[in-house]
C-alpha cells in the first residue's frame, strides 16, 4: 500500500504539476462538464428502462428476466443491472439514483484525466495534463450520456481506471477494474486486449519508461501480470459459462438485432463514423492521433492508445455505428482521443518553440499561452454549440412519461396480469406496467424476432437503406409476415402502434385521437417495424383504436385492443 501511495505521489509533486495555468485549466474543466451536464438534465434514454425491467424482476424473485419465465438476454449491461437492482433493493427510485450515480462518473473521468495523463507522459506537467480534461470536459458526448441513465461513463472510468494501473504496473488493481469492464458491457474485453498489446511492445523493444518493477527490466515487466491475466480469463470464462446457462445463447439477444445487416450494416457503420468526424471537432482530434509520437517518453503506450483508437473506430463501423445520439459508444475511446490530442499538440508546440532562435527567446515564451488561447476557446464555444444549444434532447424524460410511462400505466390499470402487450418501444412503457407481458417487435427482449432478424441478415434500424431495393423489400415484407404470424399465434390482447404524421396535420390528428378515429392513421404506419401491412392480416380486424398518446408533434403513439377480450 506504501510503494502504490508513493507512485501516486510522484505523479501529483514538482512545480510543474503545481503550475496556475494547470490549475485555471482544470478548474475550467470542472466547470464546463457541471453546466454541459445540467444542460442535458432531464434527458433519459428510454432503453435504460429495460436494464431497470430486468433489475426489478430480479429484486422481486422472478429472476434476470424482462418477462417472467422468458429467459432472454435483452441488455448489454450486466453490472449495470445489479447495480439498478441494489437501488431498487434499498428503496431509492432507480432511475433518479442511476443518473446521479452516472452524472458523478462523468465528473470523476474528467478529474481523472490529469493523473492518466501523468501517467502516460512519465513525466508531471498540470498545464498539458489538465487541457486534456478540459478537451474531455467539452464533449457533448459524455454530457449527454453520463446524465442518460445508461452506463457509458461508467464503463469509461472503470476501463481507463484499469489501463492508469497497467502503466503503473499494479497488475491486481488493474485486473479488478478490468473485471469491472468485462461484466458491464461485451466490449470490455477490449481494455484488456490493448493493454495486453501495450505490454507486448515494451517487451519488443525493451523500452525504458520509468523504475523497474520488482526488480525486473521494463521489457520483463509483463510477467507480474501473469497471475492477474489468468484471474481475468478465469472471471471472463466463468461469467461466459453462466450466461450460456442461463439464458441458453453464446451472445446478447441485442447482437442478433443489431449484428445481422452484413455489409449494409457496415455501410451504415461507415455513415455514422462519417457524421462523428465533423461532431465536436472529433475529426480534428483523430487527425492529430499520429502526431502524438512525437514525445519520446511514453511512446509505448501512446502507440498502444493509436492502435486502440483506431481499432474501436473500426469496431463501430462493423456493428453498424450507433443508433442512439450523440455517439454513444464513441465515449468509451473519448479519454484516448483527447489524451492523443494533447500529446500530439504538445509535441508541436515544443518543435514549433525550437525553430524560434535564441535571439527571439522572449517571443517563445509567448508559445504556451497563444496555444492556450486558441485551444480553450474554440472549445468552450463548441459546448457551447453542443451541449447547451441542442434543445432536441432536453426534457425527453418528460416525454417519455407523458407517452411511453402514460401507455404503461393505462396498461397497468385496465389489462389483466399477464396479458400480452405487442410493442416496438421496450422501455419506459413496460417500466410501468409491470403485470403486463411485452411481445417486442424490434427483437430486444424476444429470441423469435431477434433471431429471424439475423437468419435473413437484417436489422431493423437500417430498414430504409434498404426499401428503395425492389428484391430486398419483397424479401423484408415476406419475414414481416412471417413475423406477424408468429405474433398473433401468441394471441395478444393490446396492439401500441407508432405513427408518423407530417407536422401540418396536426390540427387533424389531434381531432383524430379525440374521435378515437382509428382509421385516420393507416397511411402513416410506416415508423413501425412490421405494421406498415397490420391491416392485411385478417387477425387484425378482431382489433379496436383505443387510444392515443403524443410523444411530439409528429410522432403519436396508438393503443389498440382485441374486441373479444371486451367479453373476457
Amino acid at each position: 500500500m506504501k510503494e502504490f501511495k508513493d507512485k501516486c505521489l510522484q505523479l501529483t509533486e514538482g512545480d510543474e504539476f503545481y503550475s496556475w495555468a494547470g490549475y485555471m485549466l482544470l478548474a475550467l474543466a470542472l466547470v464546463v462538464i457541471v453546466v454541459a451536464q445540467s444542460g442535458f438534465w432531464g434527458f433519459v434514454q428510454d432503453d435504460s428502462f429495460i436494464t431497470l425491467r430486468y433489475s426489478r424482476n430480479l429484486v422481486e424473485g422472478n429472476g434476470i428476466v424482462f418477462n417472467p419465465g422468458e429467459r432472454v438476454e435483452g441488455y448489454t449491461n450486466f453490472l449495470w443491472m445489479i447495480i439498478g437492482a441494489l437501488f431498487i433493493f434499498l428503496g431509492l427510485p432507480a432511475m433518479k439514483a442511476l443518473i446521479i450515480f452516472g452524472a458523478l462518473c462523468g465528473l470523476a473521468l474528467v478529474v481523472f484525466m490529469p493523473f492518466l495523463s501523468a501517467a502516460l507522459r512519465q513525466e508531471r506537467h498540470l498545464t498539458w495534463d489538465s487541457l486534456s480534461a478540459l478537451f474531455l470536459a467539452a464533449s457533448t458526448t459524455l454530457a449527454l450520456w453520463s446524465v442518460s441513465g445508461l452506463e457509458q461513463a461508467f464503463f469509461a472510468l472503470c476501463g481507463w481506471l484499469g489501463f492508469y494501473f497497467v502503466l503503473l504496473k499494479k497488475p491486481w488493481p488493474a485486473c479488478a477494474f478490468f473485471s469491472v469492464t468485462l461484466l458491464t458491457r461485451p466490449e470490455g474485453a477490449l481494455f484488456p486486449a490493448f493493454s495486453a498489446f501495450y505490454l507486448f511492445i515494451l517487451f519488443l523493444t525493451g523500452e525504458q519508461e520509468g523504475e523497474t518493477v520488482e526488480g525486473l527490466p521494463e521489457r520483463e515487466t509483463w510477467r507480474i501480470f501473469v497471475k492477474p491475466l489468468f484471474c481475468l480469463a478465469t472471471v471472463f470464462l466463468a461469467y461466459h459459462c453462466w450466461r450460456f446457462w442461463y439464458f441458453g445463447d453464446h451472445l446478447p439477444n441485442t447482437y442478433y438485432v443489431k449484428g445481422g445487416g452484413g455489409w449494409t450494416n457496415v455501410k451504415f457503420g461507415w455513415l455514422n463514423i462519417k457524421k462523428l468526424w465533423n461532431f465536436n471537432s472529433n475529426g480534428f482530434f483523430i487527425a492529430l492521433a499520429p502526431l502524438a509520437l512525437i514525445p519520446r517518453k511514453g511512446r509505448a503506450a501512446t502507440l498502444s492508445l493509436v492502435i486502440f483508437l483506431g481499432a474501436y473506430l473500426l469496431y463501430q463501423i462493423k456493428i453498424g455505428g450507433d443508433i442512439l445520439p450523440m455517439y454513444r459508444l464513441h465515449l468509451t475511446i473519448l479519454p484516448a482521443q483527447m489524451l492523443l490530442a494533447c500529446r500530439a499538440i504538445e509535441g508541436m508546440t515544443a518543435l514549433f518553440a525550437e525553430i524560434i532562435k535564441d535571439e527571439y527567446q522572449p517571443w517563445r515564451r509567448l508559445v504556451w499561452p497563444l496555444v492556450l488561447i486558441y485551444l480553450v476557446g474554440p472549445t468552450v464555444f463548441s459546448m457551447y454549440q453542443t451541449s447547451i444549444g441542442h434543445t432536441e434532447y432536453k426534457g425527453v424524460q418528460t416525454s417519455l412519461d407523458a407517452a411511453h410511462g402514460a401507455i404503461g400505466r393505462y396498461l397497468e390499470r385496465n389489462a389483466n396480469p399477464g396479458d400480452l402487450a405487442v410493442a416496438q418501444d421496450m422501455g419506459a412503457m413496460p417500466w410501468h406496467a409491470p403485470s403486463v407481458i411485452f411481445l417486442d417487435t424490434i427483437g430486444l427482449v424476444d429470441r423469435t424476432m431477434a433471431h429471424t432478424h439475423y437468419a435473413e441478415s437484417y436489422t431493423p434500424y437500417i430498414r430504409y437503406l434498404l426499401w428503395s431495393d425492389e428484391k430486398a423489400r419483397q424479401r423484408i415484407k415476406a419475414m414481416e409476415a412471417r413475423l406477424r404470424r408468429y405474433t398473433f399465434s401468441r394471441n395478444p390482447r393490446w396492439f401500441v402502434i407508432n405513427v408518423d404524421t407530417p407536422p401540418d396535420k396536426y390540427d387533424e390528428v389531434i381531432e383524430a385521437l379525440r374521435s378515437r378515429h382509428g382509421e385516420y392513421f393507416a397511411p402513416y404506419s410506416e415508423a413501425n417495424v412490421f405494421f406498415y401491412d397490420l391491416g392485411q392480416a385478417p387477425e387484425w380486424a378482431n382489433y379496436r383504436f383505443v387510444k392515443g398518446w403524443e410523444y411530439s408533434n409528429v410522432h403519436f403513439l396508438l393503443l389498440y385492443e382485441r374486441m373479444d377480450s371486451l367479453t373476457e
